[in-house]
């Protein structure tokens, strides 16, 4: 009979490990429990724009730290890891120099981003939110073309 509740047990331990060990959803006021791993370089504010579809996210955080590029879900208000078009999560190390960059795909309006640093031992994470509007080309050159018109 102990052998019997101890398999159990230890089955029941496993199971719930693996589901706590799945990706799940972070919130944005969840910024972590340290606030001195990562610094964000690129975008230099918190809400930015853009009129290119490839941003480039770069910034400096503690080496051996794992750093992950979120995105909001709006369907149930979370952030997920990012995937590049190749269904890679856009996900690096930080080596010694703690520089990182990603080229993150944008979509057109408001991208609801975020940037997250997990030291080696998981012990701290740290999450930078911040949004980067994708202007429309077309209005952007619309205004171009304005202003040129002005120059003239």
């Amino acid at each position: 009979m102990k052998k019997l509740i101890s398999l159990i047990l230890v089955l029941i331990m496993l199971v719930s490990m693996s589901a706590v060990s799945l990706a799940a959803g972070v919130t944005y006021k969840d910024v972590g429990n340290a606030a001195n791993i990562l610094v964000i370089k690129k975008p230099e504010n918190a809400q930015s724009q853009s009129n290119k579809s490839v941003y480039p996210v770069s910034g400096v955080a503690n080496p051996g730290c794992t750093v992950t590029v979120l995105t909001y879900n709006s369907e149930d208000g979370l952030y997920y890891p990012k995937q590049d078009n190749e269904g890679k999560v856009l996900q690096t190390t930080v080596g010694a120099s703690g520089l990182f960059c990603f080229n993150v795909q944008l979509s057109s309006g408001d991208n609801n981003l975020a940037v997250q640093a997990v030291t080696e031992d998981n012990t701290r994470v740290q999450r930078v939110f911040f949004k980067i509007n994708l202007v429309s080309l077309g209005w952007y050159n619309s205004i171009k073309s304005l202003i040129n018109g002005w120059i003239k």
